[in-house]
């Protein structure tokens, strides 16, 4: 337990075990989990985020992302649960599975901007759908995209980022806050 470097040191070296298990096929698909499961702040602290099942695996079929979430699973380094309405979620289980994982935290390094990226337009656009929604009048919505929504040049980065990543759990609000500036226009 001590040489592995105690809790932490298992978790990394559970991981390590239980992906080299997997078929090269499942191995490549941990970037299509990982990228719902993680959330980086400013500082690059990578923190657990909790995402319906379906939204990583897909809802039919035997996928190799369904197929990592499984393996994962059983060694318990992922933990399924139930959400609002029954839907099924997942989450990593330990935090210390992003630093104590090299090829997980290696992941997260090349991919700390947009990842970053990714939660600040989240919030973004939850705060723009917020204010927009307790806007009373057609003028007050009007003022709240004209300050809120992001412009042209700040959107290109998001679009690269969404290229790069390809994020599939994008709500409506989200969808509608990235839209291009000229289409709003």
């Amino acid at each position: 337990y001590n040489t592995l470097g105690g809790v932490q040191g298992a978790i990394g070296k559970r991981a390590g075990a239980t992906f080299e298990q997997l078929p090269l096929h499942v191995q490549a698909a941990l970037p299509d989990v990982f990228r719902h499961l993680v959330e980086v702040d400013d500082r690059g602290v990578a923190t657990r985020r909790r995402c319906p099942l379906a939204t990583i695996t897909g809802v039919d079929g035997d996928t190799p992302t369904r197929a990592f979430v499984g393996a994962f699973d059983r060694a318990r380094l992922l933990t399924l649960s139930k959400g609002e309405g029954n839907l099924p979620l997942v989450e990593v289980a330990h935090e210390a599975l992003f630093r104590t994982w090299e090829r997980l935290a290696g992941w997260i390094a090349t991919h700390q901007e947009d990842l970053i990226l990714l939660r600040q337009v989240r919030a973004a656009a939850e705060d723009w759908a917020r204010r927009r929604n307790a806007a009373p009048t057609e003028a007050e919505q009007q003022a709240v995209d004209t300050k809120y929504l992001w412009k042209h040049e700040r959107l290109k980065d998001v679009y690269a980022m969404q290229k790069r990543l390809q994020p599939t759990d994008l709500n409506e609000d989200v969808l509608r806050f990235i839209r291009p500036e000229f289409d709003r226009l």
